[in-house]
């Protein structure tokens, strides 16, 4: 634990705004080094979220640094090759022999997430923060309201940003990392079960994919990403044609939306000198070619915690913020950049140079 001479002099907790992966990875982070913390969730526990459920071997690694063994979850289950479509004829069968891919429901894993936090955290579900400001003194601030709609104020030494792609957050401090917001759906067909799971890509999904992966006791998970410009309602059209072409009762179900924050390239600053940092998807590093976010959220929450924890004990030393936004870009443009690899899934994508 840190010395207690060299913590902050105010004492309330560092707020983490957002209960999904990033935010997790970051408040254990924080916790790890001796600080208090505050986790702000505007859902309830166990609330779903619009995702494909998938953690590949890296996401699975970060998970496994956090403390979080998927091969212990009773709700998750592994998958040793994933298959690629083109429509309705496979075009390769990847397979992952030394680490699988997992599926695990976000609902679930959040949870666990959340719950693995332990004395150290104060949870506040079904919380939304609404604004964040510096205090005549110097202080953070941080506005909440809650699901009746009663607002309160929570003072804070340091804030962590990780409230999904919803960044307007992020951009009113100007470290969102110039993310650009694309479109996806999901849904949980029940009854329904295949043997792996599967990307198809098609000339009716340019700039993007669908998915169908096998969800356990929940059925079927599929879903459709989108990974250019485009309307939510056009692919929930196209997806509702397709599935029904499969001779699956798009009537019957219930759809989730929501969006990628993916990595544009543009972001050079992912902190504010004033205590603040952002992480995943609100930082923009969402893999702009596959949609692929767990991995990057997990990874930057890990980051986001150790550089706040290096913040306050060095007497709020700016330099290990700096240091973090240093190191956003550094790895993730090394970890996006142009290979055969992600050529081969570009050109399935249908995705433009």
């Amino acid at each position: 634990m840190p010395d207690a001479a060299r913590r902050p002099e105010e004492p309330s907790p560092v707020v983490v705004i957002g209960g999904g992966p990033a935010g997790c990875a970051a408040a254990l982070e924080i916790l790890r080094a001796g600080f208090a913390c505050l986790l702000v969730e505007r859902g309830a526990p166990d609330r779903d979220k619009a995702c494909g459920d998938m953690f590949v071997p890296a996401a699975a690694e970060e998970l496994r640094a956090l403390g979080v063994d998927l091969a212990d979850c009773s709700f998750a289950s592994a998958a040793a090759a994933v298959d690629l479509f083109d429509d309705d004829r496979l075009l390769w069968r990847v397979a992952y022999a030394d680490a699988p891919v997992w599926i695990a429901p976000r609902r679930a894993l959040d949870q666990r997430l959340r719950d693995t936090l332990g004395a150290g955290a104060r949870v506040m579900h079904r919380h939304v923060a609404v604004g964040t400001r510096i205090d005549a003194d110097g202080a953070l601030v941080v506005a909440l309201r809650d699901a009746d709609g009663v607002s309160r104020e929570v003072r804070s030494a340091a804030i962590v940003i990780a409230s999904g792609a919803s960044a307007a957050l992020a951009r009113a401090w100007g470290v969102d990392g110039g993310g650009l917001n694309f479109p996806a759906l999901s849904a949980y067909l029940p009854g329904k079960s295949i043997e792996r799971p599967r990307f198809e890509f098609s000339d009716s999904v340019p700039g993007g994919y669908r998915w169908v992966f096998p969800a356990g006791a929940m059925g079927t998970n599929i879903g459709w990403c989108r990974l250019a410009p485009g309307e939510r309602n056009d692919i929930k059209t196209a997806a509702g044609q397709r599935f029904a072409a499969l001779g699956l009762d798009d009537a019957a179900l219930v759809w989730r939306g929501g969006a990628a924050s993916v990595w544009s390239g543009a972001g050079g600053r992912w902190h504010h000198e004033a205590g603040i940092v952002v992480c995943g998807d609100s930082a923009g590093l969402v893999d702009p070619l596959t949609g692929e976010g767990l991995t990057a959220a997990l990874k930057s929450g890990r980051a986001a915690g150790a550089a706040v924890a290096a913040y306050l004990v060095g007497g709020r030393n700016v330099k290990a913020l700096e240091y973090y936004s240093a190191w956003i870009r550094a790895a993730f443009e090394a970890r996006y950049a142009r290979s055969p690899v992600r050529e081969v899934w570009r050109r399935l994508s249908r995705l433009a140079d």
